[in-house]
């Protein structure tokens, strides 16, 4: 992966009214690669943050223009990757209610007193976990639900939460080698029914007990979990449960079991959808003395353990999706930005959702045994590598590999590089950034001076 080769794939053929802007975008993301950790004027030098503003303040800068560039490039990325491609959906909170200024202009989130965003992103990546990239991204402001509001006015609201996860996969290609992978939120008939005509398969936690029939030919009325409890165990998972820093994580064995059901409509509310009966399985996992418990929903045939073991393993990978919306919010700042208007905030979101993308990128190839072994600067940039070589060795290593410069980063932050202790996490790597900007920055003051006394003298 070629850091410049990946960032002009990506957005290179943005169409932002001129030629110049979509360079600037690149020329943006390049400088950010080089300091990603932090707030705007410390990432970017005056004259880059300069050209920053006026960049987000074009009126063909917008972010629906540049998510659809970056969808376009990741889109063309899966081509290029073989096999299924996973596409992950859920919402996270960005909070902007210390931005005065912008208050009037966004949504109700928390509680409904905090205002900010409930961004509803996708994000591309392989059944191993490699993250490839952004594919959607939805910045929905909140509105409160007025009082009274019957079921029949929620339906009609074009507010509702629930019509994120049907506007985050319009955009899809409708191909079977794409599975969507969501949370609990997205068990809806409405949107079940949209992921069985969609073209592309589907895995759905489920959170409803609803009626429905035993089987996809009988009408044998059953309610969904408690017909699924009465299968029988077919196999075993193992699953790791538990955080590491605060105890030890033990391996939790999971029962297996599957079932063919038809997913009866709602009887009483009457919404978007249709009325015929949805044939899916649903795959169950369940630990015999725990509580974990879990229901999966699906639209291909399950009949083998190796099939339902498969569907688990991609509900498992949502894992990618929170470590990616830690690196946008801790690790990018995107929630420290201090536009004073939302048409100038929102182009900046997505340009920090593909650099949180390309982190976890960098970070994944350093865990990579086979990847870890790239050359670092062709993944990052050449001035970022030689300054943290230079650090580490006293000397300019060509061949330094990703791994390398990951545990050099790991260890600018802190990070002792024993055998022990793995290689460093989130925390450590923001903390090696951090000095490693200052780093950068005092070696261009140093350029920029040597550049005017060889001027002067000249």
């Amino acid at each position: 992966m070629d850091g410049k080769a990946w960032i002009q794939q990506l957005v290179g053929t943005a169409e932002l009214g001129d030629r110049r802007r979509t360079h600037r975008l690149v020329k943006l993301i390049e400088s950010l690669m080089a300091h990603p950790v932090g707030t705007l004027p410390s990432k970017l030098s005056r004259a880059e943050l300069k050209a920053a503003y006026r960049w987000c303040s074009a009126d063909d800068v917008t972010h629906a223009s540049v998510e659809q560039a970056v969808r376009r490039g990741t889109l063309s990325l899966c081509k290029e990757t073989p096999g299924t491609i996973l596409i992950l959906h859920d919402s996270s909170e960005l909070d902007y209610s210390f931005r005065r200024s912008l208050r009037e202009q966004l949504g109700a989130i928390g509680d409904g007193r905090g205002r900010g965003y409930s961004c509803h992103s996708s994000v591309a990546v392989t059944p191993e976990g490699r993250f490839l990239g952004v594919v959607g991204q939805i910045l929905h402001r909140p509105v409160r639900a007025p009082k009274g509001e019957g079921h029949a006015d929620r339906r009609e609201r074009a507010t509702r939460n629930s019509l994120l996860w049907l506007k985050g996969t319009t955009e899809l290609p409708a191909d079977q080698r794409y599975v969507d992978v969501c949370d609990r939120g997205a068990d809806t008939f409405e949107f079940l029914e949209h992921e069985l005509l969609s073209g592309r398969r589907f895995v759905i936690r489920g959170k409803n007990n609803r009626r429905c029939y035993a089987g996809h030919h009988g009408h044998r009325e059953v309610k969904l979990m408690e017909y699924l409890r009465r299968q029988p165990s077919r196999g075993t998972k193992a699953l790791p449960v538990g955080h590491k820093r605060s105890r030890p994580a033990r391996v939790a064995t999971l029962q297996v079991s599957w079932a063919a059901v038809q997913l009866r409509c709602p009887q009483v509310r009457k919404g978007h959808h249709g009325r015929a009966p949805l044939l899916v399985w649903c795959v169950r996992l369940w630990e015999k003395r725990g509580k974990l418990e879990r229901f999966l929903l699906v639209g291909h045939p399950i009949e083998t353990l190796k099939q339902a073991l498969e569907v688990a393993g991609w509900y498992e990978k949502r894992w990618v999706q929170e470590e990616w919306h830690k690196c946008l919010k801790t690790g990018c700042g995107v929630e420290a930005l201090q536009f004073t208007d939302r048409a100038r905030l929102e182009p900046m979101i997505m340009v920090l959702s593909v650099v949180a993308g390309w982190l976890l990128q960098v970070r994944d190839l350093a865990r990579d045994d086979e990847a870890s072994r790239q050359p670092a600067t062709e993944v990052v940039p050449n001035k970022v590598v030689r300054t943290l070589c230079l650090w580490r060795h006293r000397e300019e290593k060509p061949l330094w590999s990703v791994r390398e410069f990951c545990l050099a980063l790991g260890r600018l932050g802190g990070h002792q590089n024993r055998k022990s202790d793995g290689l460093p996490g989130w925390i450590t790597l923001w903390r090696g950034y951090e000095r490693l900007a200052c780093m950068l920055e005092y070696q261009q003051i140093l350029e920029e001076t040597a550049k005017k006394k060889k001027k002067n003298v000249g």
